[in-house]
């Protein structure tokens, strides 16, 4: 199959490619393929079918969906849409709430959420989602005001003054390495 076969088809579903299965959408069900047990303990979680709900309410999950994230957060799922909603208008709806609160989103292949939406694609690390910045993309502005306290908290600075102290020590190391080289040469 030609590039442009393979490119076609992915616009339009899904492609065979050596013995895998590319798909235009990656949902939670690619996921949970490999990293099953981190998808259960994200079923269980806030972040999952009651973040979506917050603004959507159970529009859209099953009824095995809702009932199963009711065991763990009671009337998080199984409640109406938030009255805001309809005061926004689904245009600024769709445009802020839902994008932030879309890591529960119901996917059309019955998985819940967007894993990427906290974790990059091919690393096999969790430390890139457990940084402030990764949270502070969806938690910030007046309602979710997470990452402005953490940016003016104790640790932040901490923080930012390390990177100093690194960054200074650094330009030392390259400064003596450039004054050795100078003195090498002349």
């Amino acid at each position: 199959m030609s590039f442009r076969g393979v490119f076609v088809t992915i616009f339009l579903g899904t492609v065979d490619h050596r013995g895998f299965t590319i798909s235009k959408a990656v949902t939670a069900a690619n996921y949970a393929q490999c990293h099953k047990n981190e998808y259960d303990q994200y079923l269980r979680s806030r972040h999952a079918a009651p973040a979506w709900a917050a603004v959507s309410g159970k529009q859209g999950f099953t009824a095995e969906q809702a009932a199963f994230s009711e065991q763990y957060h009671k009337r998080a799922v199984d409640r109406p849409p938030q009255p805001f909603e309809k005061m926004e208008g689904a245009t600024a709806t769709a445009g802020g709430c839902q994008t932030r609160h879309d890591v529960g989103r119901p996917n059309k292949d019955g998985s819940i959420g967007s894993c990427t939406a906290c974790h990059a694609r091919h690393v096999a690390s969790v430390e890139p989602a457990r940084t402030p910045e990764t949270c502070g993309q969806c938690h910030m502005g007046p309602d979710h005001s997470q990452i402005e306290i953490y940016h003016e908290s104790k640790q932040f600075y901490e923080q930012a003054e390390a990177v100093v102290v690194s960054t200074n020590a650094l330009v030392k190391q390259v400064d003596d390495l450039m004054k050795a080289r100078a003195t090498r040469t002349s």
